[in-house]
């Protein structure tokens, strides 16, 4: 496959993705929760929806998942949906070994950049800053090695300290 047509097929995964999201909301505003704190987050632009009402039982560990608002704009940007999930994987490893862990991550969309490698011109780094708990920030890369392997590093918010790389 090329590469416009990985694109396309990410794009259109995405705009899937967005829609039943969008449809899903809806859905849960017309049934109507008593006890949700809906806001705009900030750095992506998205709604985000938390409800008091989490599921019980073995289902309970879901409030421990990470949420990851602005990362469908990762997308557009022609990362592949496997390359996001290893970026989620970075986070959520580093997270691990927090005091305080990480419950929600947002992309700061004015943030993404390209940077041209300098060792093959052809190859392009990806960068972005990152909000967690909508109070700390951190910044990003993503640089492919070949069509299918990426190598993920997240920094401290002065860009230069690394703190994990997969």
């Amino acid at each position: 496959m090329t590469g416009r047509i990985k694109i396309i097929i990410a794009a259109s995964v995405g705009f899937a993705i967005l829609v039943l999201a969008i449809v899903g909301f809806t859905l849960q505003s017309q049934h109507g929760s008593q006890n949700e704190e809906v806001y705009t987050d900030p750095s992506s632009g998205e709604k985000i929806i938390k409800s008091d009402n989490a599921p019980q039982g073995s289902e309970a560990s879901l409030k421990n998942l990470i949420i990851y608002p602005g990362f469908s704009n990762l997308l557009e940007r022609g990362l592949s949906p496997e390359e996001i999930q290893s970026i989620q994987a970075t986070i959520a490893e580093y997270s691990l070994n927090q005091e305080t862990r990480f419950e929600e991550v947002s992309l700061v969309v004015d943030s993404m950049r390209y940077i041209k490698s300098s060792e093959n011109t052809e190859m392009s780094s990806l960068t972005f800053d990152l909000k967690v708990n909508r109070k700390d920030d951190y910044h990003m890369t993503v640089t492919p090695i070949d069509d299918e392997t990426s190598v993920t590093k997240l920094y401290a918010a002065d860009k230069t300290t690394l703190l994990i790389e997969r």
